[in-house]
């Protein structure tokens, strides 16, 4: 039932730091040398902001290293240009790169020390290295660009993140636009990244990229016109309670939505009235309960497992310790997808239940607050995610507005989506979408592109609607492959 999800386009990537300077190394090991790089990224940060620039008072403030270099070579090419140019830097301790193009810019009469009166602020401050938090000088510097009131473009990343976890290391620069090279650095999508990168523009300045891929280059094939719902998978989503029935509701229009052939909603027997024809394409499978949450039954979940291709378990089930029962049977006896979401992961680390000998495929789909109830919590998302992911044998997609999605050895990030979907139920939409390609496709990939695709649908949904207003409903309305 695999192979139905195919790469689409060449990947774009997702780099650490440590994989950036490796790229870097090789290519000054193939004869390039560290200056040209250098005037490489310069160039094609002149191409970025020229029309930016034209016209405005532009001030770039330039650190001691690399980065620096980067900021200083662009005021040489934008004065000599004819640009409103000029450079503020900070430290003493520069490198041979840096204190050559400083001298130059000197020379020229760029140097100063006045913030005021700039309409835009390059912030060359730090780069990817970045290890300590900002102090002294630096940190006063971050807060003044910040406070500065102009627009401001970030070279490479944002000074003051971490460029592995995106973590502020005390304060970080607010950039509009962050133009990078090479690829996507880790940093500037984790943690507060996406905050502080604001728009990013990619450049190419001939470093080759590897490593994690994004999850844009995901697609699904189109379906043949001979075709019958059989090929599309059954998928069986064990969901709701009394106090929670909307979660089986969207998690089951997600499961539609996304071409499940069959979708069967399993719900506390007591409380089938309320889900009877609210999805009228949904067949019912009414669950043993007490007082509307389920119960454990043996027979039932035999049934489901022995019938269904991919099962989803979780959304909206409440704390309730049958949910552990149910999980650990379905981990002994499905042999499909399972994918465990909301109160099936509160379940899980409740119990510690880990999912290494299970017989079925398994996607957990954790918040950053579940990942960390699951994990021992270093506050690296990557790390955290690739070594759940690793120990249980699983796929693992830890949300944010950037979500990693990887089985230990390959990972995917999605950074499609946007601030509209930080809404209750867009959780339970997301887990319905995976369950239903989980169904007949590989697990990783069914992941990464349902990631991909709902980030897109809510996009869609915030420019018809609104931030305020999209809901898991709107966004699932919007979704398209």
């Amino acid at each position: 039932m695999n192979g139905r999800i195919y790469v689409a386009s060449t990947p774009e990537y997702v780099m650490s730091v440590g994989e950036i300077r490796a790229a870097e190394a090789e290519i000054i090991r193939d004869g390039i040398s560290e200056s040209e790089l250098i005037e490489r990224a310069a160039d094609a940060l002149f191409d970025s902001v020229k029309g930016l620039c034209a016209g405005k008072r532009t001030l770039i403030v330039c650190g001691c290293g690399n980065n620096g270099s980067d900021g200083l070579s662009l005021a040489l090419k934008l004065h000599y240009h004819k640009y409103d140019v000029s450079v503020i830097t900070v430290g003493s301790k520069r490198n041979s790169e840096n204190l050559v193009r400083y001298k130059i810019a000197a020379e020229k009469g760029l140097v100063t020390d006045r913030f005021a009166g700039a309409d835009i602020i390059v912030d060359a401050l730090f780069g990817i290295g970045l290890t300590r938090p900002p102090s002294g000088e630096y940190l006063e510097t971050i807060r003044r660009i910040n406070s500065s009131g102009a627009y401001i473009v970030s070279v490479d990343i944002p000074s003051g993140l971490d460029g592995n976890t995106g973590r502020i290391l005390s304060e970080a620069v607010y950039a509009d636009t962050t133009v990078t090279f090479t690829a996507l650095k880790r940093g500037m999508v984790l943690g507060d990244g996406l905050n502080c990168a604001g728009s990013i523009e990619l450049k190419n300045i001939g470093i080759k990229a590897s490593g994690d891929c994004l999850t844009g280059c995901l697609e699904l094939y189109k379906r043949k016109r001979v075709t019958h719902k059989g090929d599309y998978g059954r998928v069986f989503i064990i969901a709701g309670s009394r106090q929670m029935p909307g979660a089986a509701i969207i998690a089951a229009r997600g499961a539609l939505y996304s071409g499940a052939g069959y979708v069967t909603l399993c719900v506390p027997e007591s409380l089938c009235d309320v889900f009877s024809a609210r999805i009228p394409e949904v067949m019912l499978k009414p669950l043993p309960d007490k007082n509307g949450a389920i119960v454990f039954d043996k027979s039932s979940m035999g049934e489901i497992a022995e019938k269904a291709d991919s099962i989803l378990i979780g959304n909206g089930l409440g704390r309730n310790s049958a949910v552990a029962d149910v999980i650990e049977f379905l981990f002994k006896n499905f042999t499909g997808t399972l994918i465990v979401d909301a109160d099936g992961l509160n379940a899980m680390a409740a119990r510690q239940l880990y999912c290494s000998g299970a017989k079925c495929k398994i996607v957990l789909t954790p918040h950053i607050g579940e990942l960390y109830r699951l994990t021992d919590n270093t506050g690296d998302v990557y790390s955290d995610a690739v070594r759940l992911a690793s120990k249980n044998g699983c796929t693992v997609a830890a949300k944010s507005a950037a979500t990693v999605i990887t089985d230990g050895n390959k990972t995917y990030f999605n950074v499609t989506g946007c601030a509209g979907m930080a809404k209750g139920g867009s959780g339970d939409a997301l887990a319905g979408i995976i369950a239903a390609l989980g169904a007949y496709n590989d697990s990783l990939l069914s992941a990464a592109l349902g990631c991909c695709k709902f980030g897109l649908a809510g996009e869609t949904a915030e420019e018809k609607y609104g931030q305020e207003a999209v809901t898991a409903s709107r966004i699932l309305d919007e979704l398209r492959f």
